[in-house]
């Protein structure tokens, strides 16, 4: 209870204290303004309101995943002079919310993309679910996705399909094997080098004979790492196995590798789970030639499937499709495979087959 209190009562009063601010000077400049003036304006602030939150709370979660720009940007802020700090900042926001909407209309390219959504549970890869069992279900999923003649296959987030092989030539020979068509694979596992733990897609492109390789660049608080200050209170909390335990299962990093090589234009660009949630994911990953982006999900790390956030996830990736006028396909662990077009629509892929820990869903880009 003590732990719980810690986490959640600091978060709560970082995340409130931008709509502090926003009150405290909505109650000192606006209070006596018109009413039809004041609907406008409390509208603005609200958003404005969350924003700050927002930031405040990404300064106090500082961590592996959180983004150091944030810590120089407050830090000007509290050394500037006043009518600095109110350019500085306006500048900031500015640059933030100018982002033009595109056209909306993407002409399709004739890629057949074979959608995948998966049922393992979190601890599915140590206990409830027995190894051979999920690298079967994996082993069916991709023949029967083969099978389909698709161009593209897309697996969840963190599926480790690709971990069953020896090395990369064996991939190769799979997928080659399996089909008569050039066909590109993208699979994504936790993989540990050099005391570094990254999540990593692997995109094997039969065509070309390349395996591409991306790194996750936006990790999940308290899922994937904890932030500097949880670390110092958990481990003066508990046994220390436990403690230690905790903080080596969440030491996930951001990786390097960002697929640098000159792509084809059957190889999409990888937005992991999180990486959703900032505005510029996939601006920061979209290249001009690409079909569409690869969304791998995977909602594995929670207890329970939280269907309550499923909405705003929505919201997140049709706006993000919508201003970089590129569709979002999404490969989902416990939660649903879905299309997200650049005109805000959010599509259904057409169901070809499911067993009881996958289905395969199938769409033209």
């Amino acid at each position: 209870m003590l732990l719980l209190f810690l986490y959640w009562i600091p978060a709560g009063m970082t995340l409130g204290l931008g709509m502090g601010l926003v009150a405290w000077f909505f109650i000192k400049f606006c209070k006596k303004l018109p009413k039809p003036l004041t609907a406008i304006i409390v509208s603005f602030l609200w958003v404005f309101a969350e924003v700050v939150g927002a930031i405040i709370f990404s300064v106090y979660t500082l961590g592996p995943g959180s983004n150091f720009t944030v810590a120089f940007i407050s830090y000007l802020t509290l050394t500037l002079q006043w009518k600095h700090k109110i350019l500085f900042v306006s500048l900031i926001f500015f640059l933030i919310f100018f982002i033009p909407a595109p056209s909306n209309h993407t002409p399709k390219k004739g890629i057949q993309v074979a959608i995948t959504e998966t049922n393992f549970l979190p601890d599915s890869k140590t206990r409830i679910t027995p190894p051979f069992d999920r690298q079967e279900a994996y082993n069916d999923l991709v023949l029967y996705a083969l099978a389909s003649q698709s161009d593209v296959i897309v697996l969840p987030e963190d599926s480790r399909f690709s971990g069953n092989f020896m090395n990369k030539d064996q991939v190769f020979d799979f997928l080659r094997f399996h089909s008569k068509k050039d066909v590109v694979l993208v699979d994504s596992m936790r993989v540990d080098s050099d005391e570094k733990t990254v999540l990593r897609a692997y995109i094997y492109d039969t065509a070309s004979q390349q395996r591409f390789e991306f790194d996750k660049q936006y990790l999940v608080p308290q899922g994937e790492y904890i932030p500097y200050i949880y670390k110092i209170l958990i481990s003066t909390l508990g046994p220390e196995d436990i403690t230690s335990r905790t903080i080596a299962d969440t030491k996930y990093e951001p990786g390097i590798l960002q697929g640098e090589e000159v792509l084809g234009e059957s190889i999409p660009p990888i937005l992991f789970c999180f990486e959703s949630v900032t505005p510029f994911g996939v601006f920061s990953v979209k290249r001009n030639e690409s079909p569409f982006v690869a969304h791998l999900v995977s909602h594995g790390w929670f207890k329970r499937e939280p269907e309550i956030l499923w909405n705003q996830l929505d919201n997140m990736l049709r706006t993000q499709a919508l201003f970089n006028n590129i569709p979002i396909v999404q490969s989902s662990n416990l939660n649903q495979a879905k299309i997200y077009w650049p005109d805000g629509s959010i599509e259904q892929p057409e169901l070809v087959a499911e067993s009881g820990y996958w289905k395969l869903y199938i769409t033209n880009i």
